[in-house]
């Protein structure tokens, strides 16, 4: 789809403690890409879901069903509305179920200001009547509610920017780099679209 619109930079930092294992698996769903996380405690995180027609859905339940280990997918992001990142979305609802379905908020006409686009209330569909237990918009600052291992270091997953607002940093120190050279990469690519969703998990 559309070249560099960052469907999410995830930055995904993780200390082996010898008791609790974080892992991410990186899934092909052609397009946008799928990122599936299973915490420490046994949650799993899912981001993207690629494209409709079966094969990515497929891929995605292969993976987490025969390699995670998994039974359900517990918290499941959609980064922006274009079709190869919430496409497989309901598809893969009717092969596992779905806890909690995080998003900007579901727009009524193409996200990318097309008001010629007749199609977007058919490719929008399935994703509106898919089913999950609850459906949140995604608010910057906003932190996931993870269970924690028994024994093992905190897991945090947290919105840092949505529809270009950003996260407050309160109590934090000023960092001489960032002062020095600016927020060259993330603020640039971030604020190209008002779509995406910017996630840091820290273990």
């Amino acid at each position: 789809m559309k070249r560099l619109s960052i469907a999410a930079l995830a930055s995904l930092l993780f200390i082996n403690s010898g008791v609790c294992e974080l892992s991410i698996y990186w899934i092909d769903s052609e397009g946008g890409g799928s990122t599936l996380i299973k915490t420490p405690a046994g949650e799993s995180i899912l981001i993207d879901t690629g494209n409709p027609g079966g094969r990515d859905s497929a891929r995605i339940h292969k993976v987490a069903t025969e390699i995670a280990g998994l039974k359900r997918i517990d918290y499941l992001f959609i980064t922006h509305f274009h079709v190869d990142h919430f496409g497989g979305a309901a598809e893969l609802a009717e092969k596992m179920p779905i806890g909690q379905v995080y998003d900007n908020g579901i727009p009524d006409q193409n996200p990318d200001n097309n008001p010629r686009d007749t199609r977007w209330p058919l490719l929008i569909k399935p994703y509106r009547s898919l089913k999950a237990e609850k459906r949140n918009v995604v608010q910057p600052g906003m932190e996931l509610p993870l269970k924690q291992a028994n024994g093992g270091p905190k897991l945090s997953l947290r919105c840092m920017a949505a529809r270009q607002q950003f996260a407050r940093s309160e109590g934090s120190d000023s960092n001489a780099n960032c002062k020095e050279r600016g927020p060259i990469f993330i603020y640039r690519d971030i604020m190209k679209t008002s779509r995406a969703i910017l996630l840091i998990a820290l273990h």
